[in-house]
């Protein structure tokens, strides 16, 4: 817009305003990419397990039923966080209770 308004030229006054016009919206899509990435990264919280095994289980209690194994390395999504428990879901759609002293979040 500098150049816009501070040259005599109609043909760079054109380019200088269609270039700003152009940047704008480019501008204005970047701001829109970095929010959709902002919501991504608060809305998808993750984890990876850290002891050697760990049980999976049906319900956030000692009681519940044994659904399957994993074991350390496996990265899980967090879908919620109650007393010490955590439910996540795996890559291929598993989803139960895991202790949170067996995870870290990342």
């Amino acid at each position: 817009m500098v150049v816009y308004f501070f040259t005599g030229s109609v043909a760079i006054k054109k380019s200088s305003f269609y270039g700003s016009i152009a940047l704008f919206l480019l501008g204005i899509i970047i701001v829109f990419m970095a929010i959709m990435q902002t919501d991504y990264f608060t809305s998808h919280r993750q984890a990876i397990v850290f002891s050697n095994s760990s049980t999976v289980k049906s319900g956030p209690v000692d009681k519940s039923n044994t659904l399957f194994v994993i074991h350390d390395g496996t990265k899980v999504d967090i879908l919620d966080n109650t007393n010490g428990w955590m439910k996540i879901r795996l890559a291929n759609g598993n989803e139960g209770w895991i202790n949170g002293g067996d995870v870290k979040e990342i």
